[in-house]
């Protein structure tokens, strides 16, 4: 069993400084220990030492962070007094720990070796090797009689002094009623994320090895020849994150209950994720640039805008029961596009053996169809395999793939039988308009796929393990609900 027992103290504070400005002052303190194994296996991989197990010359497989203090500091000020118009602010340093998978199933699995982890080492007899089949009879080995694989193995390590990843959090907003119903916010948000989560092969050879010369040119073939990659988990991340963002919130006016929203946004970081795969890691890792790897986050949507609401019909008095309790609610949703990045596969010409190599671009503008899903990007000749002994010029996500537009659309009818029940109908149809919504394309130019899109963002998500959702910008879709109220 993998645990880590962590504690959290905090102070917080209001302060009335006037009649129209309050104060909120805080300061948290996190103290997370290392995650470890009930048994205490699991072993840590040193540049002088080699794989140190838990318990024999390793306490814990990093040091504790004991510097993790978070203050927080807001105000909200009402600017004339009418409680018409707020101005509002924050600040709050945040902290966050790692998954257990981060270090128990790391996804970085290579080529050849197994697919190391904290504790699941070489050393600890944990390993994974490909067998054509299994045996069950009796007395008979079921892994076969030699089922160790063959060196060089995969190790896995973090960085001794592993720090607690942190964010500063900013915020600065203007609230202000327009009218009886209706207020307007407009909000700058921000954060910078430092000490994140990323992985690099302190093993993979220089850039410009040769091909033909991969194993005897890594950094610790002489002092470790048994080991192949050596995956550590670094703080070595960073983020930036800005944002306007503005909404407009209706009350009641004239039946109509809405709220419209946009936000215009720029994520950068060096990995948006904490269990990527080889591809998410640094393209140059001996030498090792963390900052190559900076650009667009995975996840980042320059554009998004979505307005929602009900509109409860007006009565029809000569219908009776028939026209009342009719209610139309609909959300509109329109999403800029999300970058994605053009690679080689699996091929790496560069001599590191990291696979993580992106494409060459000539510079040429990317040109893109963007309601052809079988030649999105309209030029994919701008791109292609670097020389060996080279990485890719292209940057990290300077691609972007197709946005979103839906529009779903519910008609309601509430009926009441007595006074402890009522009875509610929902017809609720899901991308009214029936646009075609794409998801990502290809992104290995050594395909003829590269750029092309084969799947829609629902059935994409449901190939990754995300599943599936009625409404989740499929096709037009329509679905009718009977709900007792009580």
């Amino acid at each position: 069993m993998i645990s880590e027992g962590s504690a959290g103290f905090y102070v917080e504070d209001d302060w009335k400084v006037r009649p129209r400005l309050t104060l909120n002052v805080g300061l948290r303190y996190d103290l997370n220990g290392a995650i470890g194994e009930e048994r205490d296996r699991g072993s840590n991989f040193f540049p002088g030492r080699g794989l140190v197990d838990i318990g024999h010359g390793l306490s814990r497989l990093y040091n504790l962070d004991q510097d993790a203090f978070g203050p927080r500091l807001g105000f909200a000020w009402d600017v004339f007094g009418d409680g018409k118009t707020a101005v509002r602010g924050g600040y709050a340093l945040a902290y966050d720990v790692p998954t257990f998978g981060t270090l128990a199933a790391p996804r970085v699995s290579f080529v050849g070796g197994a697919n190391a982890a904290a504790f699941t080492q070489i050393d600890q007899g944990v390993f994974s090797v490909s067998l054509d089949q299994l045996s069950v009879a009796p007395g008979v080995p079921i892994f076969g009689p030699n089922p160790t694989p063959n060196p060089p193995y995969n190790a896995f390590a973090i960085a001794p002094n592993f720090e607690t990843p942190l964010i500063h959090y900013f915020n600065l907003s203007v609230e202000r009623q327009l009218a009886a119903n209706t207020a307007l916010t407009v909000s700058y948000v921000g954060s910078r994320g430092g000490d994140l989560f990323i992985y690099r092969d302190l093993n993979a050879p220089p850039v410009g090895t040769s091909l033909d010369n991969i194993q005897a040119s890594r950094p610790f073939d002489s002092a470790f020849p048994d080991l192949k990659h050596i995956i550590q988990l670094t703080n070595l991340g960073k983020s930036w994150y800005d944002s306007l963002q503005a909404s407009v919130r209706q009350r009641n006016w004239h039946g109509l209950d809405a709220q419209y929203n946009f936000t215009w946004s720029k994520s950068l970081d060096y990995s948006s994720v904490n269990r990527g795969s080889q591809s998410s890691f640094p393209q140059l890792d001996n030498p090792l640039d963390i900052a190559n790897n900076k650009g667009p986050s995975d996840f980042d949507v320059p554009f998004n805008f979505n307005v929602g609401g009900t509109y409860k019909v007006p009565r029809a008095q000569k219908l009776r029961r028939l026209g009342d309790g009719w209610e139309l609610a609909g959300v509109y949703t329109a999403l800029g596009c999300r970058p994605f990045t053009p690679m080689i596969g699996s091929l790496d010409p560069s001599g590191q053996d990291i696979r993580a190599v992106r494409a060459n671009w000539n510079g040429q503008p990317v040109e893109y169809h963007a309601r052809d899903p079988q030649h999105y990007v309209a030029n994919p000749q701008v791109f292609s395999v670097p020389p060996n002994g080279t990485i890719g010029t292209a940057g990290r996500n300077i691609l972007r793939g197709p946005g979103l537009s839906q529009l779903d659309l519910s008609l309601i009818k509430n009926t009441k039988i007595n006074e402890r029940f009522s009875l509610q109908f929902r017809l609720e149809t899901f991308n009214l308009l029936n646009r075609a919504n794409f998801g990502d394309p290809g992104n290995n130019v050594r395909l003829a796929t590269f750029g092309t899109i084969t799947s829609t963002p629902e059935v994409q998500s449901a190939k990754e393990g995300g599943g599936a959702v009625v409404g989740g910008s499929s096709a037009r879709t329509m679905q009718g609900v009977l709900k007792l109220v009580f």
